[in-house]
């Protein structure tokens, strides 16, 4: 059993305080809301956690020892709020290049059905609607096979069965377990199993 724990994080923007000791913590099939409104510092969170930003105080622990920013990528994966993909690329060359790179090529037909994508393979990602392109970078979750997600406002700009096709996917990972951290903003509500909330407008 893996444990993830944040000890007293602050985080900082220019020299100003934006997050103030934060705790947590985290372990196998289970998840964390961070929820709060825009730009209450709900990324900064998550960008402090796999090392994006590090003007922060305060330290992250796995099982008990101060952990790396090296190890956690490792373990992780970090969607953010931009769509990482090829936009020259159809939907199936971009999921194809993906498998390539984390060796899941036999999770491809699961990945497609749990995504919706069927109907959209073909079609270049830069044509893609932004609810559309949202699900396609989602997808990467599956094909990534890593313990931890790290997800940056998942729902933006996907329509109610999208929504509800993430939920199903995020649940799954916590029912085989992952670990999962998501930002959402305080007047959503979506049912995450195995989750705690850390409202940062508290």
């Amino acid at each position: 059993m893996k444990e993830f724990v944040a000890n007293d994080i602050s985080i900082y923007r220019n020299s100003n305080k934006i997050i103030s000791n934060i705790n947590f913590s985290l372990v196998n099939f289970s998840s964390l809301i961070i929820e709060g409104a825009n730009g209450s510092g709900k990324t900064s969170i998550l960008k402090s956690i796999i090392g994006i930003i590090d003007d922060y105080k305060g330290h992250y622990t796995l099982d008990g020892q101060k952990v790396s920013t090296k190890i956690i990528r490792q373990l992780s994966l970090y969607i953010g709020h931009k769509n990482y993909a090829h936009g020259y690329l159809t939907v199936q060359q971009n999921l194809l290049l993906w498998t390539n790179i984390y060796n899941t090529r036999l999770m491809l037909p699961s990945v497609i059905v749990n995504f919706d994508l069927e109907n959209i393979l073909d079609m270049k990602y830069n044509q893609l609607s932004e609810g559309w392109k949202r699900r396609v970078s989602l997808s990467r979750t599956l094909l990534s096979n890593k313990l931890f997600w790290i997800l940056d406002e998942p729902f933006n700009n996907i329509d109610t069965y999208g929504c509800q096709s993430v939920i199903n996917v995020i649940n799954t990972r916590i029912n085989t377990g992952g670990m999962v951290i998501l930002t959402k903003n305080t007047d959503h509500k979506y049912d995450i199993k195995n989750s705690q909330i850390l409202n940062i407008n508290d």
